[in-house]
């Protein structure tokens, strides 16, 4: 997360811990009503376009800039409050910088766009200076601007949301994926990879409305696509795991389960990582309170013990905690966790317990880390499978 977030912060100005927006002038030095705090951010964003030596020259139309999604920059998934950040930036941005349209980005806004603002979200405890306290979290908006022609960041900034009531939820695209997937680092990145990540979104859009059949025309439009180019491994992985759940929402359990052994495959063959979402109750080695949930952990389990009886592969099988409690305790849960896991493939891999190991790793490697136990940090409270060298 600090690699990206160093990478958009290129333009940023820090004292103490307060930031300084609009080329390192104005300090905004406390966290702000969602509202005011967005358009500070587009401000101190626009300012920088404006100076884009690169910027598109077309007298026949004003120059595009389309919107990412917002994500969460420990676990990659698009949260509920991307959308309220988008609608602050298309209604109130596009009042005061006229001279540019925004859009969200869909796969037919990305064709014509000529800017694309990204951004991570990631919820922290904000420091005041002098006599200012502020004991909760806040969310860290952190926004760079990429232009499309050439590839590079030509602006970036940051701000911090002071609101109350907005939500950490994922989209229901990213909470339904059976994998947490990082997005890889866009600055750089060719036209393919944006239009890649636009028509995953139209997808998105539709299965987040409840619109599966849409849903699935986007996803295998995507997969269709990604075959005719040298696509990433998030990207297959990504497509795969769409095509799994809307498989399975439509009904098509033969089609969802062969959607997710592609999955399997991708990750294993190409990132050496099974990061599958075994999330588990606080404290617990009972698998989360989901009846659905459970009943896809049979699938998963079904279809990682064919895979790797199948194979010569060796797993590290790693469970993880929660930051509460100590760290004995953590250690041991953890491990019970793994070899939770183990023994549940054990059916479907009979060679489960000689190839693979299973280790604590309490709470060291936490995604979200806050300790909360509850929705937010669920992904601390996983187990993860990795590739390992049977020697």
């Amino acid at each position: 997360m600090m690699r990206y977030i160093k990478k958009l912060a290129g333009f940023i100005c820090f004292t103490s811990s307060i930031i300084v927006l609009a080329s390192c002038g104005k300090m905004i030095q406390y966290p702000m009503r969602s509202q005011a705090g967005v358009q500070a951010l587009v401000n101190s964003l626009m300012t920088q376009v404006k100076d884009d030596s690169d910027m598109p020259e077309n007298k026949d139309r004003k120059p595009v800039i389309v919107i990412d999604p917002f994500y969460d920059a420990d676990s990659g998934e698009v949260l509920e409050v991307s959308e309220i950040i988008e609608r602050i930036i298309i209604e109130k941005s596009g009042q005061r910088f006229q001279e540019f349209t925004f859009e969200k980005m869909t796969s037919e806004s990305i064709d014509i766009a000529d800017y694309l603002i990204n951004g991570v979200i990631h919820p922290e405890i904000f420091e005041g200076s002098g006599d200012q306290t502020y004991e909760r979290r806040y969310y860290h908006i952190f926004a760079g601007v990429i232009n499309l022609k050439t590839g590079s960041v030509v602006a970036n900034s940051d701000i911090w949301l002071s609101d109350l009531d907005l939500t950490y939820k994922p989209t229901p695209a990213h909470r339904d994926s059976p994998m947490y997937i990082k997005e890889k680092d866009l600055e750089n990145a060719d036209k393919d990879a944006f239009k890649v990540k636009a028509m995953l979104t139209d997808g998105d859009a539709a299965y987040g409305k409840g619109i599966y059949k849409k849903a699935v025309e986007f996803y295998d439009s995507v997969k269709k696509y990604i075959e005719t180019r040298q696509a990433e491994p998030e990207e297959k992985m990504k497509t795969y795991a769409r095509l799994y759940m809307v498989r399975k929402k439509l009904g098509f359990q033969d089609q969802a389960e062969e959607a997710f052994a592609k999955l399997i495959a991708i990750s294993v063959e190409e990132k050496k990582m099974l990061a599958f979402k075994f999330l588990f109750n606080v404290s617990s080695v009972e698998f989360w309170d989901d009846p659905g949930l459970k009943k896809e952990y049979d699938i998963w389990l079904r279809q990682i013990g064919r895979y790797f009886s199948n194979t010569s592969h060796c797993l590290q099988i790693t469970g993880h905690s929660s930051r509460s409690g100590t760290p004995k305790i953590n250690e041991a849960l953890s491990l019970s966790r793994a070899k939770k896991i183990q023994d549940k493939l054990h059916p479907y891999f009979p060679q489960v317990y000689e190839r693979t190991k299973a280790v604590g790793m309490g709470f060291r490697e936490n995604i979200i880390g806050t300790g909360t136990d509850d929705d937010t940090d669920r992904l601390d409270r996983r187990v993860e499978l990795v590739v390992t060298d049977c020697d």
